[in-house]
C-alpha cells in the first residue's frame, strides 16, 4: 500500500512538471514569432497601435492568459493532498501540538452540546471552505449565547475591541419567536431586535441596542448545524448559538484542517469538532 501510494505521488509530481513544462513552451513560442514580428516592422509602420501584426500580440496575449491559468489550475491539482495524505497530516500535527483526539462516531452532536452547556467554546469545522462577509457554519467558533461573559472572552481569544458584537446562528422555526422578524422570511445577515422578554437570555449575542445580525438555519441549509441547534434547544430552551468566524486576530478564515489544528493550538479556544469525522481535538 505504501509503495502504491509512493508510486502514485511520483506520477503526479512527473505529470505535473511535464504539463507546466508545456504550457511555459506554448507560451514561449507564441510570443517569440510575434515579437520577431513585431521588431522587425515596427521601422516601416511607426506606430504599434496600426502595427498589422497586431493581431499577433492579442493572440499571443490570450494564449499566456490561458496558459496560466492551466499552470494555476496543475499547481493546485499537484498540491492538493490526498485523502491519505490529509489524515496522516492531521495524526502528526495533533501529536505536534500535543493535543488530544477523540472519534465519536454518532454522539459527536451530543458532545458539543455538554461541552458548549460547559461553558467551553467549540470550533467547528464543516465541508467545504466558505466565502462571505460572516462564518456560515462551515468555518465557526460556536459558544452559549447564555454567557454574559462569552462576548468578551470570544473578543479575547480573537484579540478584538471589547466593544466588538459577536452574531448569533438561530432555528428558522424558532427565529420569530426570538426577533421582530416577518414569518416565511430567510434573513441570514439582517439586524433585527430581540423581543422584549427574550433579551436577557442571550445577552452575548446582542449589540448595545438589543439587536442582533441573525443568520437563520433550517434544516435545508445545513442539516448538521441545524441538527445541533435541535438538540442544544431541547437543552437549553434557547434556539440559538453564538457563531463567530474560525480565525485568529488579522489571519483568514480557515481553509484546510493543518490551518484548523493551527488556529486551535494557538488559541484558548476549548475544542476543535471535524463534523464530517465525527472527530473531537481537546487540549
Amino acid at each position: 500500500m505504501a509503495k502504491l501510494s509512493l508510486i502514485r505521488s511520483e506520477f503526479k509530481k512527473q505529470t505535473t512538471t511535464a504539463l507546466i513544462a508545456a504550457f511555459g513552451l506554448v507560451i514561449a513560442l507564441s510570443w517569440q514569432t510575434v515579437i520577431k514580428k513585431i521588431v522587425d516592422s515596427i521601422p516601416k509602420t511607426g506606430i504599434l497601435l496600426y502595427h498589422p501584426y497586431l493581431a499577433d500580440l492579442y493572440t499571443a496575449i490570450i494564449i499566456t492568459f490561458i496558459g496560466a491559468i492551466a499552470i494555476l489550475m496543475i499547481s493546485f491539482w499537484a498540491n492538493r493532498p490526498t485523502k491519505a495524505e490529509r489524515k496522516i497530516a492531521n495524526k502528526e500535527a495533533i501529536k505536534e501540538q500535543r493535543l488530544s483526539s477523540t472519534k465519536l462516531e454518532d454522539q459527536g452532536l451530543v458532545y458539543v452540546v455538554d461541552l458548549l452547556r460547559k461553558g467551553k467554546i467549540v470550533a467547528w469545522f464543516q465541508g467545504g471552505s466558505e466565502i462571505g462577509p460572516r462564518a456560515l457554519c462551515h468555518r465557526s467558533i460556536l459558544a452559549d449565547a447564555r454567557d454574559p461573559e462569552m462576548k468578551n472572552k470570544l473578543n479575547k481569544i480573537k484579540l478584538r475591541e471589547e466593544f466588538r458584537p459577536v452574531a448569533p446562528v438561530v432555528l428558522k422555526e424558532e427565529a420569530i419567536s426570538w426577533f421582530e422578524i416577518e414569518e416565511d422570511k430567510d434573513y441570514p445577515f439582517m439586524l433585527f431586535s430581540v423581543k422584549c422578554n427574550k433579551s436577557e437570555d442571550v445577552p452575548s449575542a446582542l449589540h448595545i441596542d438589543e439587536s442582533a445580525r441573525i443568520q437563520t438555519v433550517s434544516i435545508e441549509d445545513n442539516k448538521l448545524i441545524w441538527a445541533l441547534l435541535q438538540i442544544w434547544d431541547k437543552a437549553t430552551a434557547v434556539p440559538m448559538l453564538i457563531n463567530t468566524s474560525f480565525n485568529d486576530s488579522g489571519m483568514p478564515i480557515v481553509e484546510s484542517p493543518s490551518d484548523a489544528l493551527k488556529c486551535f493550538a494557538s488559541t484558548e479556544i476549548d475544542a476543535l469538532f471535524f463534523v464530517d469525522h465525527s472527530l473531537i481535538v481537546e487540549k
